[in-house]
């Protein structure tokens, strides 16, 4: 069974110099979670994440880290789907913690071969 909690719908729109700003999430959008213009921070009884939006334009980054924090025999992963002009979607996956204590860490762009500037990004927590 998969358990998705969305940390924020937090990071959208580009700023004149091209990097990603954030606005901060509804309350009952981001339980356990904390997000600035420049990084998360998600920690729920299960798993935890934190990390920062680096770079510009297509050179943009989302780093961080994600851990199992439960010894539930689930492993926690995070997901990160990227929005940009014209419908542009890409949908990224941090590598799987598990088992509980296991801490694994992430780099991910939007795009696949050709990366592309993001325009919004939205990043969830979910167990596996």
């Amino acid at each position: 069974m998969i358990f998705r909690r969305t940390v924020y719908a937090a990071v959208g729109g580009l700023i004149a110099a091209g990097t990603l700003t954030a606005t901060a999430p509804t309350a009952s959008a981001a339980t356990g979670c904390d997000a600035t213009t420049k990084s998360w921070t998600c920690s729920v009884s299960w798993g935890s994440s934190k990390g920062d939006f680096t770079g510009s334009g297509s050179s943009t980054h989302a780093k961080g880290w994600v851990k199992d924090d439960d010894d539930d025999g689930d492993c926690v992963q995070i997901v990160i789907t990227w929005y940009g002009s014209g419908g542009k979607k890409d949908t990224d996956y941090s590598p799987q913690a598990c088992p509980q204590g296991n801490k694994d860490t992430f780099d991910k762009m939007p795009g696949d071969s050709t990366h592309w500037s993001p325009s919004a990004v939205k990043i969830a927590i979910q167990k596996v």
